[in-house]
């Protein structure tokens, strides 16, 4: 994803087509592109004051885009640009000509500032989003030219195609010398353009901001909670970040306060510690579903009766299967008149359903109960048509849409690496993502703690990062500990009391979340289970995100970027209103 300055649109621009041209570059470049919004120029050779809608920086040199919306048609040598509602610009000067001006004020800029910047090719470039540009002329230049049978063509390859055309042109009529551009002078660029009013906002502020605003309910949690007190059975279905555990806390807090007996269970024992410790206080029976199944079954010595098996095998059929005989047959069991369970989308088989089944005052279909799920995080694949149904058939349905979790920019990231369409967002962009491309298992150590020692000189406390893998940390690249930085490295589950840098296997920190997140070991972006680890593991993140993946998923990650361009230009400006949020 491109580094976009200022990092979302400003709200007073009027031109859909900017808009949609912002979301395009920003989708379908990679991080080695920087992307200036709205420059203005002083400079100008024709006005007192120009424009250039984008400054597009990266290695092969620097873009300047003019966008014009709606149709776009020459007549009598005037240039008419018409809107959605028929309204007529006419302007004298046509886009080539003004971007060309513009462009050739910002080359005399910047190598004035800077001489040695001289092989940075400074090229122009015209995009009309909404229409196709025809017509031949002197001014018009096709090959700089990005309409609508450009839709499908990604904007690196654009780009690709205004270089080839503008270095020959430069070479032959200016003598211009090429070569790429390094990382560090596209800093010196952005610094020389916007370093006068880039002001860079302290990390730990940004975050406090991010919880403040994050942390309300929306009008549609408002409406679930409503429906919960209205019918007996619910299920709740929604993505990543839009409030089911927010809600199932509620729901028991609720139930406990009117003197029911409530189980609440999961599939994660990490949430399942967390649900205790924000459920103290109130009178709810709280374990995680493997652990309860096991526990009961060990404490009636029926464990004795089971078969040697695998590990897989006695937890998804032997156990649950035990315990739920020994539920039916316990003279001393009381079954429980409220049953909530959230991540029910891993708990989702029929031995698991038998248990619910026996565990709650008249049973699955008389009784009273909540199941909270998300469609698109079984990671362990424990949906199935049979359980499924016998939840489903016998409840109302309630789903939530809205993201309250996380910043605009984490859920278009998590939407664009996992190829999955995120919920609504509130409108609240919140710090830049940022993601690094490592060599190796030694470089991503180096790197990892670099970035835990920048947040934490930026006064983010340790217990606000945790570093997340797909690997447990003794078989990642981390296992040696972090380097130069003052606190321990530990295991989510450890018992170390003190200020520690926490790090979790994704499976584990499943329905948890945290304001900083450090994404490791993404080494491959084309596997499926992996992909939805990722999933996952990115939506974790309130406020901050950062992600490292290997030069070997380089291609992976650019291809996937390019794809999520592709889908917003597919669903078009209404729903990428909606990404940007409410």
């Amino acid at each position: 994803m491109a580094r976009m300055i200022p990092p979302e649109v400003d709200p007073e621009t009027k031109s859909e087509a900017e808009r949609k041209v912002f979301f395009r570059l920003q989708a379908e470049l990679s991080s080695e592109w920087i992307v200036l919004h709205s420059l203005n120029i002083k400079d100008h050779p024709r006005q007192p004051w120009g424009e250039i809608d984008f400054v597009v920086i990266g290695p092969s040199g620097v873009y300047c885009l003019e966008v014009k919306g709606g149709r776009v048609k020459r007549e009598d040598g005037v240039w008419h640009y018409i809107d959605r509602n028929n309204h007529v610009a006419r302007e004298l000067r046509g886009p080539f000509e003004q971007v060309q001006a513009a462009t050739q004020a910002l080359t005399t800029y910047i190598k004035g500032k800077r001489p040695d910047l001289k092989h940075v090719p400074v090229m122009s470039g015209v995009v009309v989003p909404d229409s196709i540009l025809q017509g031949d002329g002197p001014d018009i230049v096709r090959q700089i030219v990005y309409d609508m049978e450009c839709l499908d063509e990604p904007f690196d390859v654009y780009l690709k195609r205004v270089f080839e055309y503008w270095i020959p042109v430069l070479e032959k009529k200016l003598g211009f010398e090429y070569r790429r551009v390094t990382p560090a002078e596209q800093e010196e660029i952005v610094r020389l353009l916007r370093a006068d009013f880039d002001v860079r906002v302290a990390l730990r502020p940004a975050i406090r901001e991010v919880n403040r605003q994050l942390v309300r309910l929306t009008e549609e949690q408002v409406r679930v909670l409503d429906g919960l007190r209205a019918n007996k059975r619910v299920v709740v279905t929604g993505s990543a970040g839009t409030g089911k555990t927010f809600l199932a806390l509620e729901e028991a807090k609720r139930w406990s306060r009117l003197g029911a007996r409530v189980f609440f269970t999961c599939f994660n024992r990490n949430l399942a510690r967390y649900l205790r410790h924000a459920l103290d206080g109130y009178s709810v029976d709280i374990e995680n579903f493997h652990s309860f199944i096991v526990r009961t079954v060990h404490q009636a010595g029926k464990h004795t009766e089971l078969p040697r098996a695998t590990e897989d095998e006695m937890l998804k059929l032997f156990y649950p299967e035990a315990c739920a005989i020994t539920l039916l047959e316990s003279k001393s069991f009381q079954p429980y008149d409220v049953l909530i369970v959230d991540e029910a989308q891993d708990l989702l088989l029929d031995s698991y359903v038998d248990v619910f089944d026996a565990v709650l005052q008249d049973g699955l279909e008389g009784g009273q109960w909540r199941v909270f799920l998300d469609l698109n995080q079984d990671l362990y694949q424990g949906t199935a048509v049979g359980p499924w149904s016998r939840i489903i058939n016998n409840a109302t349905r309630f789903e939530l849409g809205i993201n309250c979790r996380n910043t605009r920019n984490i859920a278009l990231t998590v939407s664009a690496v996992s190829g999955i369409d995120p919920a609504r967002t509130i409108h609240l962009p919140g710090p830049e993502v940022k993601v690094h491309f490592v060599r190796d298992a030694q470089d991503e150590r180096r790197q990892v703690s670099k970035t835990v020692n920048r947040l934490l000189s930026e006064r983010i406390a340790p217990d606000e990062i945790v570093i997340l893998g797909h690997k447990r940390l003794l078989n990642s690249s981390l296992a040696g500990g972090l380097t130069g930085v003052p606190y321990q490295l530990l295991e989510l589950e450890s018992a170390h009391e003190g200020p520690a840098i926490r790090y979790s296997t994704v499976r584990s920190f499943k329905g948890l979340e945290a304001d900083v997140v450090i994404m490791t070991g993404v080494d491959d972006l084309d596997n499926k289970d992996r992909i939805l680890e990722l999933y996952v593991g990115l939506s974790r993140a309130r406020a901050y995100l950062e992600m490292y993946v290997y030069e070997s998923a380089r291609g992976g990650y650019e291809r996937r970027y390019r794809e999520f361009g592709e889908r917003l230009a597919r669903i078009g400006m209404d729903a990428i209103a909606d990404l940007v949020g409410t």
